[in-house]
């Protein structure tokens, strides 16, 4: 009942790197909960309790929507997807009301995981920005912020020299850590905050990997001014590829609620996704990855196949990636082969 309620973060700016975020685990914690009170609700045939669960959890990943930070951003995607199983659940066993499916895709509608991951880079350079300047005033401790120099990190001799490092150099470091995270990391990101072009952010994610090989041998960092690049920018690596499923995964539920209309409506599915637009679907959703229609194969006994092609971009039918352990589909943290398919059953 107070949406512009936020916890109270200490932003410090003498010190960006000591920030302490201890909400960030409860509220996961809290969504997982309710997950499990919701899914147990729609076992008991209560669907009307379980979307005010469902409701919750919204709320409890929107209180941090505002923090201008990496990790409250992915925190954020993670509990989403427990909240994209949880809404699956309800669809497996045809739980979900016409009602019900309305208020889901109105709060779908309002996620945009681009446009929030903007905000936790732009954030999350500022903070590089801060520890940058922290060095500037102690820069004794460079040893302390990354594993360059770690095998002097206890050396007094090596502290010492790095005392008598000029505030010259590490001006010349900010400013290529700001380029390359203008090139590789902002560069990534689409201006409207919506859609992501995929095949661009698999390609600077390769460059910035290429580019942080480089800076990693001997002296080449140092003499080009990449080593705090190569410090701080490395986390950012996979944020692209989570940013850009958590994106996928909510249009996939936005369209699989679509299904369950039509079928709810028609007794059946359709045989296309056009079929839903616009009485169930305002349009249908375009893939991040080639820039074509999601996926979409009816099956038999009222099941049907809906993915996108995923982050290697090959369409591979709707055949997810499975792990060692057999799971596919929501259970996977290996994204990068395969199609990202909405689970068909709980056997995924």
């Amino acid at each position: 009942r107070r949406p512009y309620a936020r916890f109270p973060v200490a932003y410090e700016e003498d010190d960006p790197m000591g920030i302490l975020l201890p909400h960030l685990s409860a509220i996961k914690r809290l969504t997982q909960v309710t997950s499990l009170k919701a899914i147990a609700m729609l076992a008991a045939g209560e669907s009307d309790l379980a979307l005010k669960e469902v409701e919750l959890m919204f709320r409890l990943t929107d209180s941090i929507k505002d923090e201008p930070i990496l990790i409250s951003h992915l925190v954020r995607i993670a509990c989403r997807e427990i909240i994209l199983r949880t809404i699956w659940e309800g669809l497996e066993d045809h739980c979900w009301k016409p009602e019900h499916i309305a208020r889901l895709q109105t709060r779908l509608a309002d996620i945009h995981p681009i446009s929030e991951m903007r905000l936790a880079l732009v954030g999350e350079r500022t903070f590089g920005n801060g520890a940058i300047e922290w060095l500037i005033r102690n820069p004794a401790m460079l040893g302390q912020i990354g594993d360059a120099f770690s095998s002097s990190q206890t050396s007094l001799r090596a502290r010492f020299g790095f005392s008598l490092i000029p505030k010259g150099w590490f001006r010349m470091e900010q400013i290529h850590y700001n380029e390359a995270f203008d090139k590789f990391i902002l560069g990534a990101l689409p201006a409207d905050g919506k859609a992501m072009n995929a095949a661009v952010a698999r390609r600077l994610d390769d460059e910035i990997k290429d580019h942080l090989g480089k800076v990693k041998q001997p002296y080449t960092g140092i003499i080009h001014h990449h080593v705090l690049s190569g410090m701080l920018l490395p986390a950012l690596g996979k944020s692209y590829e989570r940013a850009v499923r958590s994106h996928v995964l909510v249009e996939l539920a936005s369209v699989a609620l679509a299904l369950e209309s039509h079928r709810l409506e028609k007794r059946e599915h359709p045989e296309s996704l056009d079929s839903l637009t616009p009485r169930f679907l305002p349009s249908v959703p375009v893939d991040s990855f080639d820039q074509k229609p999601l996926r979409y194969k009816k099956g038999t006994d009222g099941r049907f196949k809906l993915w996108s092609v995923g982050w290697n971009g090959t369409d591979d039918g709707g055949q997810p990636d499975v792990n060692d352990k057999g799971e596919a589909g929501f259970h996977n943290s290996d994204t990068s082969t395969g199609d990202w398919v909405w689970p068909e059953s709980k056997r995924q």
